[in-house]
């Protein structure tokens, strides 16, 4: 399965926060990669710049839903779903 695009990571990340707890930012990496079936090799791919492109993606994802008014940051690297 090719690896999702931060488009695709958004509905898992929304699915993990659904039970309204605040959440850090390791632990929805992990959450999310479980959730979508990320394999170990994905989980090892690296872009240029160091990051690794799975928590890369998450991060677009949580950044543009934190835009858009679906998540909030209560704390800094903690994610939490709005009633939005």
């Amino acid at each position: 399965m090719p690896m999702p695009t931060w488009q695709e990571f958004m509905a898992p990340v929304l699915r993990q926060l659904l039970d309204g707890r605040s959440v850090k930012r390791r632990e929805l990496y992990e959450v999310v990669a479980a959730d979508v079936g990320i394999t170990d090799e994905q989980r090892a791919e690296v872009l240029s710049s160091g990051q690794v492109k799975f928590e890369n993606r998450i991060g677009w994802a949580t950044s543009y839903l934190n835009r858009v008014g679906a998540l909030e940051r209560p704390q800094r690297a903690t994610y939490q779903i709005t009633d939005q």
